[in-house]
């Protein structure tokens, strides 16, 4: 959409599929010749006809999928739903286990000023998780790391988190104790 500040000015356009996960951006000269009728805000789009005009840098190039729009809308909808910032991260490291989730997940679903601090000791994520049998792994530590290898068969990099049930299959006492160690963590009665 094409204001009037932008006519007769070499414009940067941007389009992108979040389905597909691919952008494209190219450069137009807009003026009002090629404009089509006017929007409510007196915007106007470029006509069919002349998008053949448009000089596309980049074509249909990837980059990296919305991590949350991918999730099923019923899944979505559940970690998006509570109201507070710590039971929406919650609700995403229980819903989504045994899989990578990028940090911006994260501080998307918190949506604050500190939204790691939803991961932290003294009533975060990590700390309520492990109550209820859930291991928060992040790929800042080793540990984790080795433990996301070895139980989920992918290494997590920096700024990247998985979560990871205390049942899990190739989850070994040792793993365990060694988690519970590292994060402080005592032995509930309930794992």
């Amino acid at each position: 959409m094409f204001s009037k500040s932008s006519w007769n000015h070499v414009n940067l356009l941007i389009a992108y599929d979040e389905r597909k996960a691919q952008f494209r951006a190219g450069l137009a000269y807009v003026v009002e010749a090629v404009l089509g009728a006017q929007n409510r805000d007196s915007k106007r789009t470029i006509k069919k006809e002349y998008y053949e005009n448009i000089s596309w840098i980049v074509a249909n190039a990837p980059y990296p999928p919305n991590f949350l729009a991918a999730l099923p809308d019923q899944i979505l909808s559940q970690i998006v739903s509570p109201a507070s910032a710590n039971d929406r991260v919650e609700a995403l490291l229980t819903l989504v286990q045994g899989t990578i989730i990028p940090r911006h997940a994260i501080c998307s679903v918190a949506n604050q000023q500190d939204p790691l601090k939803r991961l932290r000791r003294n009533g975060g994520a990590r700390e309520n998780l492990w109550t209820k049998g859930i291991l928060v792994l992040s790929g800042t530590s080793n540990w984790d790391r080795a433990i996301s290898q070895a139980t989920l068969g992918f290494d997590l990099a920096k700024g990247e988190l998985a979560s990871l049930s205390k049942a899990a299959p190739l989850l070994t006492e040792e793993m365990l104790k060694r988690y519970m160690s590292i994060h402080e963590h005592e032995n509930p009665d309930n794992l």
